[in-house]
């Protein structure tokens, strides 16, 4: 299993990183007004952090945790994670 994350804006990519090991960046968004910090760490650990304005976001769960932010509302409006590793695909809001 790799590590991985991506960031989309208006469905294209902004940030995307794969790889072995702990991966982490941090940015910002709708100029500089919405401060962002992604972490993926697959394998020992099973790390994975995605923060909005320093709160965390994801739901924490081993697996494919998904955050989605409105330009609109300027808030998260979704949060889900998919354990991938698991047979049945189990996905917790």
């Amino acid at each position: 299993m790799k590590s991985y994350f991506a960031l989309l804006d208006h469905g294209r990519v902004k940030e995307e990183q794969a790889g072995d090991g702990r991966l982490y960046k941090l940015g910002a968004f709708r100029g500089g007004k919405v401060l962002y910090e992604l972490v993926s760490a697959a394998g020992g650990g099973n790390e994975g952090s995605i923060k909005i304005n320093r709160k965390e976001q994801a739901k924490g769960r081993r697996g494919l945790n998904i955050v989605v932010y409105s330009n609109d509302t300027k808030s998260v409006i979704d949060s889900v994670c998919f354990d991938i590793c698991s047979p049945e695909l189990t996905a917790s809001r």
